[in-house]
């Protein structure tokens, strides 16, 4: 008796018993696969094979031949990654640069109040040119956006930095290390958090 295989609405065969018992050992049919039979008899293939007494074993292969039958090619493809190709692909170029500056900067100047603010300078403009993207309105203009940006930068610097107003605020002592944890949660959200996001309002 001869079987057809169902897979994806698509039908295959039909085969003898023995050639779906080789399929099925090299991979190629799976268990779980449809199969008719020729009097209209609808099962999977597992059934099909247990019915007959007909025993398998499937290859799986380690990782690295599962690896070059696929090709090395898929996983490295050297054709699109050669320098002529990167050096063409522009978006490539911008997206790496925007990513990776973060990490040149702390290696080119290490881990200093200089670096920390300007990473936060980069984060934020990023955040504010999204948030430009995506909700974006008429009575809003690019000028506009990175003028008020740069604009709360300087007003916290000047008023965190030089005149000090965290002193001034009680919830900004709960943040020492000395302070519990619940302590330290409540200095950071209304001690920095809900504090700073204020002081970003009056530019605005």
């Amino acid at each position: 008796m001869q079987y057809s295989i169902e897979r994806n609405n698509q039908t295959f065969g039909p085969y003898e018993l023995s050639v779906i018992q080789s399929y099925v050992n090299e991979g190629k049919i799976l268990l779980q696969d449809k199969v008719v039979s020729n009097n209209g008899e609808n099962i999977s293939v597992r059934d099909v094979l247990k019915r007959n007494n007909l025993k398998y074993k499937i290859k799986s292969g380690t990782v690295f031949s599962q690896i070059q039958s696929f090709g090395l090619n898929l996983l490295l493809p050297k054709d699109s990654i050669s320098y002529k190709t990167l050096k063409q692909d522009s978006k490539l170029l911008i997206i790496s640069l925007v990513g990776l500056a973060p990490a040149f900067l702390i290696r080119i100047t290490g881990a200093t109040v200089f670096t920390f603010y300007v990473i936060a300078l980069y984060f934020s403009l990023i955040w504010g040119l999204f948030f430009f993207s995506v909700f974006k309105t008429n009575q809003v203009s690019i000028k506009k956006t990175v003028s008020i940006f740069f604009t709360v930068q300087i007003v916290i610097f000047f008023s965190v930095f030089i005149l000090d107003i965290n002193q001034f605020n009680p919830f900004y002592k709960l943040i020492d290390e000395g302070n519990s944890f619940v302590n330290q949660v409540v200095g950071f959200i209304f001690g920095v958090g809900i504090f700073e996001d204020l002081v970003k309002l009056l530019p605005v």
